[in-house]
């Protein structure tokens, strides 16, 4: 052991428990216990990937004002918080470098769909917390626009901007909680979500990102509070409950979204499927190029305080309600319940209320 070394090891030693604080070299470490750690981190190239890199599950990374450049994708695979310092987003900067000269496409993944994120949190992490800090510029990938688009099995169905890459892309870890984060201007999607137990959303911006501002394929509990999606080129928010498939009588998942606004997406302002229940509360969906509000095989739906303005299509769609034996999806039996409270239409190119009698 170098003498550099055997000094920082006496330091951790003799300080350890005592709340002290440690600086080596840009990144300083405060001792709150035992099994948990408060590193802060300086902006700088690739520095919060070698924080995210040397820190212990549990510990908390703070993100001191300034620029924090990624030059290739930075692995969550443990359960980690990092916060900006200020508690103001627009003091913490995390941005992508050049995609055509850095790496995002790490090689422990084959999925080309798992190619151009920024921050992909694996399964490996039960619990992520992010909060204060705006993130941007996750780069396109090498997915051709017919490969994304073709049907399975030989592309994806998906639209081509959602093969590129996600500020924030969750795989697998059971519960994720952003706070106070904007992300926008990326080429795939501001955050991208799948298989959590709980995903908790407070205070995000998200503007004009690839695809859409926030992509949840499944969350069996689902809130977002005080948020605003504008102008994202497929639409502001789709959450999904379950997967594709689940007979209703197995849905458990919920979602709530209150205190929210979805401007001028290039289809629809916010999309929910497959839950058992939603409650949609003081939400404005205006200005989109499709519908304002969708929700599809959802048990039961509470719309109130909400207002949808000036969609290019319906201000709100609904399916299934009363339709027809032949378009009853076999997978969801019956009607979606149906509870509307003090809302607003106006300006809608198609109906105010669509109880759409056939499947979009």
């Amino acid at each position: 052991m170098r003498k550099s070394q055997r000094l920082i090891a006496a330091l951790r030693s003799s300080m350890a428990g005592t709340g002290a604080l440690l600086l080596v070299g840009s990144v300083a470490q405060a001792q709150v216990a035992p099994v948990s750690t408060e590193i802060i981190v300086e902006e700088g190239e690739d520095t919060l990937k070698d924080a995210v890199a040397a820190a212990n599950p549990g510990d908390t990374l703070v993100l001191q004002p300034g620029l924090y450049e990624v030059n290739s994708t930075i692995l969550i695979d443990k359960d980690l918080t990092i916060q900006g310092a200020t508690h103001d987003p627009a003091d913490v900067h995390i941005i992508a470098a050049d995609a055509d000269e850095f790496d995002f496409q790490p090689a422990v993944f084959t999925d080309p769909l798992d190619q151009g994120h920024m921050l992909f949190i694996t399964s490996g992490a039960l619990r992520v917390s992010l909060s204060y800090f705006t993130i941007k510029n996750a780069p396109e990938t090498a997915i051709t626009e017919g490969e994304c688009e073709e049907e399975p099995p030989f592309g994806y169905g998906l639209n081509h901007t959602e093969c590129f890459g996600d500020a924030i892309h969750s795989d697998g870890a059971a519960w994720l909680e952003v706070r106070h984060v904007e992300a926008s201007l990326n080429a795939g999607n501001g955050i991208w979500v799948d298989g959590a137990q709980k995903a908790i959303f407070r205070s995000i911006v998200a503007v004009n990102n690839g695809a859409f501002g926030i992509d949840i394929d499944t969350a069996q509990y689902l809130s977002i509070r005080r948020s605003t999606f504008i102008a994202n080129q497929v639409s502001g928010v789709e959450a999904s409950g379950h997967k594709f498939g689940v007979h209703r009588d197995d849905y458990t998942a919920m979602a709530s979204i209150k205190d929210t606004v979805s401007k001028g997406n290039g289809e629809i302002g916010v999309e929910v499927e497959r839950f058992r229940g939603v409650k949609i509360e003081d939400v404005l969906c205006t200005d989109n190029r499709e519908d304002g509000f969708d929700a599809d095989r959802v048990s039961e739906l509470e719309i109130e305080d909400s207002a949808f303005i000036n969609n290019l299509d319906d201000g709100i769609e609904i399916f299934p309600v009363d339709v027809v034996p032949g378009e009853q999806p076999a997978d969801f039996p019956g009607s979606t319940s149906v509870d509307f409270d003090d809302l607003d239409f106006a300006g809608n190119a198609g109906e105010d209320v669509n109880f759409a009698p056939t499947e979009n």
